[in-house]
């Protein structure tokens, strides 16, 4: 049996004469600091987040992070802020110590991006711990030094106004921790995307990261937000970057920058989303971002999107996570559709296309940018356009009144605008039939559209379209267009229920499975809205009696099983929302243009003139480009004329 004093080490403990001991205890308060900064302190960048959120909430509008060996030697956060008086100096370092909050009412609405008064006392209980301050006007600062928890020493200390902080050895009483640690340029990188978190809603604020002696961050006090954005996401990126439109929804409201379907990364680290400029990972806002780019990128890649999001401290709650990084809306739906709204008629301008003389006049004779090299157009009309020559140079943001009255409802489906267009062979309906949403874009490009102005040369191997514009060769890809032009006609079709059938000469017989059979049969009502006439036919055979008018002459078996597959995958057909998308996608792929097809003038023609009637001509469903472009002066240099 062990002793009382074999217990003694692990918290208070108690036993009864003649009773079992007790297994319920009070941790130590060592060991209850140490459980706490596992929550707190992940890696050397959590310390450095939390140090610099403290250093931003003390108002300095300079701080400097230095690290030795990924921050596992060395951190230390130097800023200019209001610093602390020697009192205060003495209770930041105790747990629950904070100058955020006093009450319960407080903790519904928090300003700060720290407020729970357990960074400093974390930090402190895992390394060799200094704290020095002092606040601006005072003759002398404090310095407190902790070693793994226990106050070591404390007094005046000369230095200058503002906070420094080092921590030394990170996890030096904590050996098992280091295990977990990556190389040290692993943790270097999640340093520095800590920093740039953190800088991005800032560019008031100057920011700088010294590793190992070496500068590898440096982030001067900059004139507004692009210019920040433009030091971090670097000069290529940012080339595709626009403007969003400022959008509100109930109280949240919505600015920031938004990628060409052009850039895009096989990971979110290029999703930057701020809710009252605390950076948060968030579900609504990342569907919302989904949602707006659905039909416009490949599956499994994600765009470069920059978001600031403002709302009322009551209607948003960030004391959910550890880390601080999620938050709790009072109305998500409110938050989902401000951001959908405002990427999706960002997105619906095609600001990347190339704008023609028309256009330019409102622009106060702006040159046009260039398509594959479209440089951000201006935060102002009458400034250049193209490739930013510095980083004080904003993409171009669209006047509010171009996107008034853009209706975006509740179903995901009538997220995008539509423009509305002239009835073709196969089009639903004549324009300003039916009601159709109508964008105020008719600024953003010529009157006669971009591609409808280019000059068509001819077909190349029956696949791709070879034109031009007063800049240099455009080739398009005749299957993507009329896959995207077919794509938005049934999105339309979908989303009023307005069909236009046209009758097979003979019944085409159907043969399925029985699990695509029990698909089709729980689903004809769908299939009915977009135009569709299908019966059973004894079994797992259906007759098809009529197919919508867009998709006369396509291949209907091959459309259908797709389609059907694409319904299998979504569970059930209260979903088919969610994959609508995708299912008209693979529809349109199937009733369009064939690479092979051989288009005569006419017809090449009036695609090109279709696909200016239609969002998002630039890219088909899939998220493959529609054309691409080269300039003359690419050409010059091809043929070494220049």
């Amino acid at each position: 049996m062990g002793s009382d004093s074999d217990a003694a080490g692990a918290g208070e403990r108690h036993t009864s004469p003649g009773s079992e001991e007790e297994r319920i205890h009070i941790l130590s308060p060592e060991l209850a600091d140490q459980i706490a900064a596992g929550e707190v302190v992940e890696r050397p960048a959590s310390a450095v987040k939390e140090l610099v959120e403290n250093a931003i909430d003390a108002g300095a509008t300079r701080i400097n992070v230095e690290i030795e060996e990924g921050g596992l030697k060395r951190i230390r956060v130097t800023d200019d802020g209001c610093g602390m008086g020697a009192a205060d100096a003495r209770i930041a370092v105790r747990r629950h110590a904070t100058s955020k909050i006093s009450n319960r009412e407080d903790l519904f609405a928090i300003g700060t991006l720290g407020f729970r008064g357990e960074a400093l006392p974390s930090i402190a209980s895992v390394s060799r711990f200094e704290l020095i301050t002092k606040p601006a006007g005072r003759l002398g600062g404090t310095r407190v030094v902790i070693e793994g928890g226990e106050r070591v020493s404390e007094g005046e200390y000369a230095s200058a106004p503002g906070t420094s902080i080092t921590v030394d050895d990170l996890f030096f009483n904590t050996p098992a921790r280091l295990k977990f640690m990556k190389t040290r340029s692993t943790e270097v990188k999640h340093v520095l995307e800590a920093v740039q978190r953190l800088a991005l809603p800032r560019p008031d604020v100057a920011f700088s990261v010294v590793h190992n002696g070496r500068r590898v961050l440096d982030l001067p006090v900059c004139d507004g937000h692009y210019a920040r954005v433009h030091s971090i996401v670097g000069r290529d990126d940012s080339a595709y970057l626009y403007a969003a439109p400022d959008a509100e929804q109930d109280g949240v409201r919505v600015s920031g920058f938004f990628s060409q379907p052009a850039l895009t990364r096989r990971t979110t680290n290029g999703i930057y989303t701020f809710v009252n400029g605390r950076f948060v990972r968030d579900s609504t806002i990342l569907g919302a971002i989904r949602v707006a780019y659905r039909g416009l990128i490949d599956r499994g890649r994600h765009p470069v999107v920059i978001l600031f999001l403002e709302v009322a401290t009551a209607q948003v709650d960030v004391n959910v996570h550890p880390m601080k990084t999620e938050v709790r809306f009072h109305r998500a739906d409110a938050a989902f559709r401000a951001v959908r709204r405002a990427l999706a008629n960002g997105l619906s301008a095609c600001p990347w296309l190339p704008r023609g003389d028309a256009d330019a006049a409102d622009d106060g004779g702006a040159t046009a940018s260039r398509a594959g090299d479209p440089g951000p157009i201006s935060d102002w009309s009458a400034a250049p356009t193209g490739r930013p020559s510095d980083a004080t140079q904003a993409p171009r943001r669209y006047a509010a009144d171009r996107f008034s009255g853009v209706p975006v409802g509740d179903s995901m489906l009538d997220g995008l605008p539509s423009r509305s267009y002239a009835l073709r062979a196969g089009g639903p309906a004549a324009a300003g039939e039916g009601g159709l949403n109508e964008v105020h874009t008719e600024d953003l490009l010529p009157e006669t559209g971009y591609f409808s102005s280019l000059v068509y040369a001819g077909q190349v191997h029956s696949l791709y379209l070879v034109c031009s514009d007063p800049e240099g060769l455009v080739v398009v890809d005749q299957h993507a267009a009329h896959e995207r032009i077919t794509f938005e006609r049934l999105r339309t079709v979908w989303a009023e229920r307005r069909t236009q059938q046209q009758p097979m000469l003979l019944p085409e017989v159907l043969h399925f499975d029985s699990l695509r059979a029990a698909i089709l049969s729980d689903n004809l009502d769908f299939f009915a809205a977009l135009g569709f006439d299908i019966e059973p036919f004894g079994d797992t055979d259906f007759a098809l009696k009529a197919v919508p008018a867009m998709l006369s002459g396509g291949r209907y078996a091959n459309m259908l099983t797709d389609a059907l597959d694409d319904l299998a995958d979504t569970g059930d057909s209260g979903r088919v929302d969610e994959a609508i998308d995708a299912i008209l996608s693979r529809m349109a792929c199937h009733g369009s243009v064939r690479s092979g097809d051989t288009l005569s003038p006419s017809e090449a023609r009036a695609l090109l003139e279709e696909l200016d009637a239609v969002d998002f001509g630039a890219n088909c469903p899939h998220g493959r480009p529609v054309y691409f472009r080269m300039s003359l002066a690419e050409m010059e240099r091809r043929f070494d004329r220049r």
